[in-house]
């Protein structure tokens, strides 16, 4: 029974990646934007060093800001997952699903896994781009992975927030409404363009319940200070546990949505 559901997990995933391959716009936005990011708002801040340390706990404002990008697309990527399933309801293609003889629940974990899948491939990138603009990675090739594997952790949290959200709204436009209204207020809400020490009191303490903030903060820990442990697994523990309770409830929404 776990054998077919994780093999017909692996077929919606296939799936969906073959078309995002397939689609040359599709990649070229997804690929394209970050570096954008990157290039522009990377370079926002041009400061002393001491500064730069002081305010931001970074040589370099690109250094500060890369795990930003990172966790945008892992945010962003997570979201179009369950914007699929909206499409391919529309289409008829979901009712088609439905009756084949594959599990339910592997519709909606296919969906998920392929925009993690997705994520880590662009998070690959914009690590490898961002080293080549001057960035350093403090704990090596192997905190270049953990940080991959972060940002697919984040992106399945906001593929089950966005699967939940499908299995409600129904339509396109409900859903970009509804998760346009989450997710860039999240992103705001965090020290992403900004560190705890240059926000303003009450914006650090909206701060501290945003699951966003604990992504950023463990991927600059591995990218700035090192194998900080005490600082990276409290982080991790809050950003696995969000992802699980998004997960279980895009499960429990899709079950009913289809029943």
């Amino acid at each position: 029974m776990v054998a077919n559901t994780l093999h017909d997990t692996w077929n919606v995933c296939w799936r969906e990646m073959k078309y995002f391959f397939r689609s040359r716009a599709a990649m070229f936005s997804t690929l394209v934007q970050p570096i954008v990011w990157l290039a522009f708002m990377g370079n926002v801040f041009q400061l002393p060093s001491e500064i730069m340390g002081e305010f931001f706990g970074a040589p370099t404002y690109l250094q500060f800001f890369t795990p930003t990008v990172v966790v945008m697309v892992a945010v962003f990527g997570g979201i179009l997952g369950g914007y699929s399933i909206v499409v391919d309801a529309q289409k008829g293609y979901l009712r088609k699903m439905l009756a084949a003889p594959i599990a339910r629940s592997a519709i909606a974990s296919g969906k998920v896994l392929a925009a993690g899948l997705k994520v880590g491939v662009q998070a690959m990138i914009i690590c490898g781009i961002a080293v080549l603009m001057g960035v350093t990675v403090a704990t090596g090739l192997l905190g270049f992975v953990a940080v991959i594997l972060i940002a697919m952790l984040l992106c399945f949290a906001f593929g089950g927030l966005s699967l939940a959200v499908a299995a409600s709204a129904k339509n396109l436009e409900a859903h970009q409404a509804i998760l346009n209204m989450l997710a860039l207020p999240l992103i705001f809400l965090s020290p992403a363009i900004s560190s705890f020490a240059s926000m303003p009191w009450w914006l650090t303490a909206v701060s501290v319940f945003n699951p966003v903030t604990y992504a950023i903060l463990s991927i600059r820990t591995l990218m700035i200070n090192g194998w900080e442990w005490n600082l990276i697994l409290p982080d991790l523990a809050i950003v696995g546990a969000f992802s699980l309770a998004m997960l279980a409830l895009a499960t429990v929404l899709f079950r009913r949505s289809i029943a």
